[in-house]
């Protein structure tokens, strides 16, 4: 059985080249996130109590009767958590993964995205979920714009 010998210049070269691909996926997903909600998670509302937050984001999930909204963010978070950045057999699962190889995203939903971004400019904690949510759906989205842009 011959074994595959690497240099460290071959090493270094795929360092390179998996940091450059990443960077683009990191810089298309940055894209596709709207100022307003970058606005709104960097400024997160102030809680006193962890389970008033938390019942107060729940309220605020449970009170939007979006068409699809469940089912689409059970299918993203099933996407992001189990299939895309995790290898479960690795200590470090981002870095054996190349972006290329990411499983493509859920559908979105019609109008989720402009009904979330409508939804920016209520007062917390309404907006802080909206922008927190358009964060996990503009990953999906520059995710699917990286796997548009590989050759086929």
């Amino acid at each position: 059985m011959s074994k595959k010998l690497q240099s460290p210049w071959s090493l270094s070269l795929q360092t390179a080249i998996w940091r450059r691909e990443w960077g683009k996926l990191y810089a298309l997903v940055e894209a596709e996130l709207p100022a307003e909600a970058s606005e709104r998670l960097a400024h997160p509302p102030a809680f006193a109590n962890p389970e008033e937050a938390r019942f107060d984001l729940e309220t605020v999930l449970l009170s939007w009767a979006l068409p699809d909204f469940v089912a689409y963010m059970e299918a993203l978070s099933t996407w992001l958590g189990a299939g895309v950045f995790q290898e479960p057999h690795s200590p470090h699962p981002w870095l054996l993964r190349w972006p290329g190889d990411l499983k493509p995203p859920p559908a979105e939903p019609p109008a989720l995205w402009s009904e979330l971004h409508l939804r920016l400019r209520q007062p917390n904690p309404e907006g802080f979920v909206a922008a927190a949510l358009l964060q996990l759906m503009a990953t999906a989205r520059g995710v699917a714009r990286y796997r548009e842009s590989l050759p086929q």
